[in-house]
């Protein structure tokens, strides 16, 4: 333990993780990166990730046919990042930053649930949206 001024902190050890260049095809191997890490110029694709929280800083990422189910883009920031043919199924996107990424053929559905996708104080700069359905919560007025 740490004392910082006057109160006791505990010191948190945490590794975090640098990929590049790296393909990734599993959810448990996306984990590891999408847990506070930084992915640059890295390939995902074909996988299922239910549930995945993701607070990473991801450049010049792909993702391919990649089923996000219930997935937290928590503050996430995405640079020049390309998504295609993925499915966005309850998605929540809350402060994230997405700058000049490209969507194409994805499609944002609702949940099991019937819950939609949500935007909560995310930022879009830039970008392109080809082909996409359910797609307005996000590029609609007042995310640009």
């Amino acid at each position: 333990m740490a004392v910082v001024a006057g109160r006791s902190t505990r010191s948190l050890e945490r590794t975090e993780v640098l990929a590049e260049s790296v393909e990734i095809s599993s959810a448990k191997e996306a984990s590891e990166i999408f847990d506070g890490g930084v992915a640059r110029y890295c390939t995902f694709s074909s996988y299922l990730h239910e549930g995945a929280h993701v607070d990473a800083v991801l450049v010049g990422c792909k993702f391919v046919d990649v089923e996000w189910y219930w997935a937290l883009f928590n503050c996430t920031i995405l640079v020049d990042c390309e998504f295609v043919r993925c499915t966005f199924q309850g998605a929540s996107f809350s402060g994230a930053r997405l700058v000049d990424c490209r969507f194409e053929r994805c499609r944002f559905i609702d949940d099991n649930l019937g819950a939609p996708c949500r935007n909560h104080e995310s930022k879009i700069y830039g970008g392109e949206v080809k082909e996409c359905s359910g797609s307005e919560f996000l590029f609609g007025s007042g995310a640009l």
